[in-house]
């Protein structure tokens, strides 16, 4: 029997046993109705012998999974990615929400004064959730991938299989299902001219982008091998221009705190708050939402701002219904799948941690003890700055393996 068609519901304190396949002598099985402990005794032969499947203990502590090795066949490709590399412990996922100097302020400014806007686009909520930080748990991580299916992208327990689905991004994160596809681009000179509102939008972010660039390489910041570029910071440092109050994140075992600081400088290297700001009520509206869409909705390792961005975000701060959540769908399938593909290649997978994050403390009762949740609010916003409330191998196992958690 294959290790993949064991299905069992245990006690976390017990011994699990599993199958292996051994050469052994032929017997017979005897029932005898005085047998004092009223079971079926195994009678053994010393003839022929034949190849079985017995049953092999495996200590459930939690570096059992040393001291009683299985076979690697077991598992899906990622996770064997992560075992085999030197010093997996310390393996990051990039692509979670963290925090962000100043992101948190000019998030909250954004909801006080464009509520009406984004509530139309549907995205009120989705933004709400992303002004916080998420926290990753290396081993609650290694036991999702433990049973992560990469070929068929579905998530393999003991009650079936599971996907993240199109509603869970809706539910969980507050993407919208419907509306104009979502598609990055930069549209062409003589549509950037014609008097479009969209493109006149997108026009001036990419005038303002043109202006921080050179600001910038006046100061020396680029290299002659780098090309210009601006950061997700740089890009909150000049668009926000309020009262900085967070300053850093504080965690302990239970909860992350924010520390508040009064009216202080930004206090950044180049300084971009002494570049006049100039721009629209949508332009904006539309700076924050490429901010947002680079940082939170489909970041990249380079974490800049993306001029491709620009367009999607002038049509949302126009009042257009973009629909999110098929796009954030395919981004998390492919990169679980390509992680499992080329786990031999890459040093690091890039994932949107939070949103599987979300997804997880909603489906497997006691991963996570969330905040009560705001009516109105995408469920993610219960787990802003929450750790797992169990981070040992063993336990993060023993609730995703087990039916008794699973919420479907």
């Amino acid at each position: 029997m294959s290790l993949t068609e064991v299905q069992a519901s245990n006690n976390h304190q017990d011994p699990i046993s599993l199958f292996k396949i051994e050469t052994v002598s032929s017997g017979d099985l005897r029932y005898h109705s005085s047998n004092d402990d009223n079971v079926v005794h195994h009678v053994r032969g010393y003839g022929a012998i034949f190849r079985a499947n017995v049953l092999r203990d495996v200590d459930n502590k939690e570096d059992g999974d040393l001291a009683y090795q299985v076979n690697e066949d077991f598992f899906p490709g990622l996770y064997r990615y992560l075992k085999d590399r030197k010093g997996n412990n310390n393996f990051v996922f990039w692509g979670r929400a963290e925090f962000i100097r100043c992101l948190m302020e000019w998030t909250e400014q954004v909801l006080l004064h464009h509520q009406s806007v984004l509530n139309k686009v549907g995205i009120y909520g989705a933004i709400y959730v992303s002004r916080y930080p998420f926290l990753w748990v290396f081993h609650v991580w290694r036991a999702f991938l433990e049973l992560w299916g990469p070929l068929s992208n579905t998530f393999h327990h003991s009650s079936g299989e599971m996907g993240i689905s199109l509603y869970d991004l809706k539910v969980i994160g507050g993407l919208p299902i419907l509306g104009v596809p979502y598609e990055e681009f930069i549209p062409l000179n003589e549509k950037l001219v014609s008097g479009d509102p969209y493109c006149s939008t997108t026009t001036e972010l990419l005038r303002i982008h043109a202006q921080i660039c050179d600001y910038l390489k006046n100061k020396g910041a680029y290299s002659h091998s780098k090309g210009m570029s601006v950061s997700w910071k740089q890009w909150i440092e000049f668009f926000y221009r309020g009262t900085i109050i967070f300053e850093g994140v504080k965690t302990n075992s239970t909860v992350k705190t924010f520390r508040k600081f009064s009216q202080q400088n930004i206090g950044e290297v180049y300084d971009l708050r002494s570049i006049p700001l100039n721009v629209s009520k949508e332009g904006g509206l539309a700076a924050f939402l490429s901010l947002w869409l680079s940082h939170f909705v489909f970041p990249t390792p380079s974490q800049n701002i993306r001029l491709e961005s620009f367009y999607m975000a002038s049509v949302m701060a126009h009042g257009v219904r973009v629909s999110l959540a098929p796009s954030v769908l395919g981004y998390i399938y492919r990169a679980l799948y390509n992680s499992a593909l080329h786990c031999q290649e890459r040093g690091e997978g890039f994932l949107l941690v939070h949103y599987v994050l979300g997804w997880l403390a909603d489906h497997f009762r006691d991963l996570y003890r969330g905040w009560d949740l705001t009516p109105g609010l995408p469920h993610l916003s219960k787990y802003a700055g929450v750790p797992a409330r169990y981070q040992t191998l063993n336990k993060a196992r023993h609730i995703l393996r087990g039916e008794d958690y699973v919420i479907h």
